[in-house]
């Protein structure tokens, strides 16, 4: 198995004019004027206020002083700005025409066995118009497959989804970027085993139809109104949607998009007779329409997303978003897989926190001196881990209560069952994403309900660096709803109690219950007296929580790089041939799993 590497923005054996244009960039004689600039500013500034009781004159000169000196800061960043966007431009192009040459080595290999068999792939919103590293990744394995002699056939969009997915909710109903996006794909997909989705079968949407009836249309067997449900939530940030004019277009938009797409996926369908259908995430409107579609034909749907560690994949024979983990019963821990799994976790607990490859936080602080002496005074400390209620990891997860909120809701409640135990509400950090904040988050809607105002409920915001496995050492009991941290606590001597499907399901440590009451009645015991957690649980959880990370994520970062300005990026250095299943492990299991071969796993 492969371990994780990153690798370097300018490797030791890249060209020299990569070299120039990265120092030119990076460590020019502008950045050390922009520094200087920094500094002299902060130096006049230092002085400005020391005197800011001085008369009028002194502050107007002052300012006189400053001006200048904003004015040269401004200008170094401009042209460092500016070369970074040079340096990420000449960057792409050499990705481009690297992908371009590698892509025609393996169409001559794919197009040598025309009986070769076919995966049909489709994925709309894992990119539009820049290059991500999911878009990236799934187009090395797709060299990859057809180098191992298996035909990849593209149902690609040119313009017929409506509005795409992602971004900030201010900007969902702008019109898609499609022209960047459709420059990518010409480039990416050629022709042959390819398929387009263009503007002009889309019909036009129905934007006055009210929001109940949308969810409820459905269309040739299939339930549309249903289908874009997770994509409008997700969209828009919130679980609860609110039927106004806003949503109603987008709704309507989704409709008409995922309405259009049958009749062009069917054909595609009929033509290329794939083996089986490889989509992006499998819940989101797009990639979830045709997934039913070819489901309803009996053709196996595979999936893929994100993986548990940066820069990997994840594939999965159902939904690859929310599916029960098994470990097999052979699979054993080794020296070297603890001491893997101890480096990990030690980076974990200390911040290192990732989803998606998106990290959390840059730093993380000790919890609250004050927290801390409160839970000392307290008979019980009980930390709650929310998720965010939108995720589409809730697909399955919701068998006993309707939602993550509604079980928060529920222990919120509980709480005031037990003035002498101390709640503590520790809201998803995720809620707090720069780039897409949750409208709705956990905390404000239990606020808005009335159920924090108790003095044993403490809530740490999303936007708070607090430590959450300091939180979990405090804790004698921790709750999640199907969040992964409640193995990690397990690991830790915590004992847990889930309330949701998590990915851990199949494990002994999991907890089912008939009904709600049941649930509860099982919190309050252990709040009365906490389990403890026997080292073969302490073990299991570990075992289960290495094959999650390191046996299931598909490590592509060997053969990429990030660019700042420039997203991800080919590296310079490679061959067709290192995306050779009889080279490359990667692309070998993957092509295992689509043929039905075996498993999506290293191991």
């Amino acid at each position: 198995m492969k371990a994780v590497r990153h690798a370097s923005t300018i490797p030791r054996h890249a060209p020299l004019s990569d070299r120039l244009i990265n120092w030119a960039s990076l460590y020019s004689p502008l950045s050390y004027l922009q520094m200087g600039m920094r500094a002299a500013g902060r130096a006049v500034e230092s002085a400005a206020a020391g005197i800011r009781s001085a008369e009028r004159p002194v502050k107007l000169c002052m300012r006189v002083l400053l001006g200048p000196v904003n004015r040269a800061q401004m200008g170094a960043a401009a042209v460092r700005r500016f070369l970074h966007r040079r340096r990420a431009a000449w960057h792409r192009a050499r990705t481009m025409a690297l992908m371009e040459r590698i892509e025609a080595e393996a169409e001559a290999c794919a197009a040598a066995d025309p009986a070769a068999p076919v995966i049909a792939h489709f994925s709309v919103t894992a990119r539009t118009d820049t290059i991500t590293f999911c878009g990236l990744a799934m187009q090395l394995a797709s060299w990859g497959l057809r180098l191992g002699g298996v035909r990849v056939a593209n149902f690609v969009c040119t313009g017929g989804q409506g509005r795409c997915m992602g971004g900030h909710p201010s900007r969902l109903l702008e019109e898609p970027p499609c022209t960047g996006c459709r420059t990518i794909s010409d480039r990416w997909f050629r022709e042959g085993l390819r398929a387009d989705f263009p503007a002009s079968l889309r019909p036009a949407p129905d934007t006055d139809r009210p929001l109940e009836q949308a969810l409820q249309v459905q269309h040739r067997g299939l339930p549309l109104g249903q289908l874009i449900l997770p994509s409008l939530q997700w969209s828009l940030r919130r679980l609860h949607l609110v039927d106004d004019t806003a949503t109603r277009r987008l709704a309507a938009h989704y409709l008409a998009s995922a309405r259009a797409l049958i009749d062009p996926f069917e054909a595609f369908l009929d033509r290329v007779k794939p083996r089986a259908v490889l989509v992006f995430n499998g819940v989101f409107y797009a990639e979830a329409t045709v997934r039913a579609v070819a489901l309803a034909r009996g053709i196996p749907v595979y999936s893929y997303e994100y993986g548990h560690l940066p820069n990997t994949l994840y594939f999965s024979d159902d939904l690859a978003c929310d599916v029960a983990m098994r470990v097999p019963d052979d699979f054993r821990m080794t020296p070297d897989r603890d001491a893997r799994m101890d480096r990990y976790l030690a980076d974990r607990f200390a911040g290192g926190a990732t989803m998606g490859s998106v990290r959390f936080f840059q730093e993380v602080r000790s919890l609250d001196p004050a927290l801390i002496a409160k839970a000392r005074s307290c008979r019980r400390v009980v930390s709650v881990f929310t998720n965010v209620a939108f995720d589409t990891s809730h697909i399955k997860a919701n068998y006993l209560f309707p939602s993550m909120i509604a079980w928060a809701e529920a222990v919120a409640e509980e709480a005031s069952r037990h003035p002498d135990v101390l709640f503590v509400i520790r809201a998803h950090p995720s809620e707090a994403r720069r780039q897409k904040p949750t409208a709705e988050p956990v905390v404000d809607w239990l606020a808005a309900k009335g159920l924090l105002g108790a003095n044993n409920i403490h809530v740490i915001r999303p936007d708070e660096f607090a430590n959450s496995y300091e939180l979990v050492g405090l804790s004698d009991l921790v709750l999640v709803y199907n969040s992964t941290v409640g193995v990690e606590a397990l690991i830790s001597g915590k004992p847990m109690l889930n309330a949701g499907l998590p990915k851990y399901r199949f494990e002994p440590f999991f907890h089912r219950f008939e009904d709600v009451g049941a649930y509860l009645e099982q919190l309050r015991a252990d709040i009365d007296s906490p389990p403890t957690v026997d080292a073969e649980t302490q073990a299991r959880a570990r075992r289960f929580m290495y094959y999650l990370y390191f046996e299931t994520s598909l490590d592509f970062a060997p053969f990429l790089k990030h660019v700042t300005g420039a997203s991800w990026l080919l590296r310079d250095d490679l061959q067709a041939r290192d995306f050779d299943p009889a080279h490359c492990e990667e692309t070998a299991i993957l092509r295992r799993g689509l043929l039905g071969e075996g498993g999506f796993h290293y191991s």
